[in-house]
């Protein structure tokens, strides 16, 4: 099978497989380019936090905490940082909706997952050009595309 992130919308991977990418997509991309916005944006406690919490009601908790502080701080000096925190920390409550049990989406979490990427390689690269945020995006898109390959060959051929 190639391309697996177009057949996440449509029921044709096994269930194991897809809570597995939707859990590798929160802890391992979409939290980690969070905790970096964050540290770049200067909200070094909360990046720590989230970096040590594995837990994804806790994460939400800490992504609305994140929306709160970039409100109260929009009028510091550094408001491009702010407001990219603030998108990216939009972007991580909507990944983590999307994986939560009642509104379980993989193809919304990967969606999301990698806007926050895009999010955290443009505050990184000191907003040298929007362009790194669309090809932080599509890098991420591939990073997903060969982790549900891997997956793949492990979950897929069980089905068989």
């Amino acid at each position: 099978m190639s391309n697996l992130l177009d057949h996440l919308g449509k029921d044709t991977l096994p269930q194991p497989m897809l809570q597995t990418f939707v859990r590798w997509c929160v802890l391992e991309q979409g939290r980690s380019a969070l905790v970096t916005v964050l540290t770049d944006a200067a909200f070094d406690d909360v990046a720590g936090r989230l970096k040590d919490t594995d837990d994804v009601e806790a994460l939400a908790q800490l992504g609305k905490q994140v929306q709160r502080l970039t409100r109260e701080k929009r009028d510091s000096s550094r408001p491009l940082a702010i407001s990219a925190a603030e998108a990216a920390a939009f972007e991580f409550t909507n990944m983590l909706k999307a994986a939560h049990a009642d509104d379980f989406d993989a193809e919304a979490v990967a969606f999301f997952s990698a806007r926050v990427c895009g999010w955290a390689h443009w505050v990184h690269s000191g907003f040298a050009s929007p362009q790194h945020k669309q090809e932080a995006e599509d890098n991420a898109r591939q990073q997903q595309e060969a982790q549900l390959q891997t997956l793949w060959k492990k979950h897929g051929t069980q089905q068989s």
